[in-house]
């Protein structure tokens, strides 16, 4: 008996490891002027907007890494 195996359409898969970020704001815009996105706090704040996809995202700065949180 001659079994011929049964065979699917090529499914493409594509990961997209790279996301559009809409903005970064400062939110803790302090000092001599509040709109100018400069700040003297220590620790500051930034928002980062992304589109409704994007589950998490990973801030560097000087080799530091952090995770955003909502």
């Amino acid at each position: 008996m001659l079994v011929i195996p049964k065979t699917s359409a090529e499914l493409k898969i594509e990961i997209d490891t790279q996301v559009q970020i809409d903005s970064v704001t400062l939110t803790t815009d302090s000092g001599v002027n509040d709109h100018d996105n400069v700040t003297n706090a220590t620790r500051p704040s930034f928002e980062i907007a992304t589109p409704d996809d994007v589950t998490s995202v990973l801030v560097s700065f000087d080799g530091v890494n952090w995770t955003a949180h909502q």
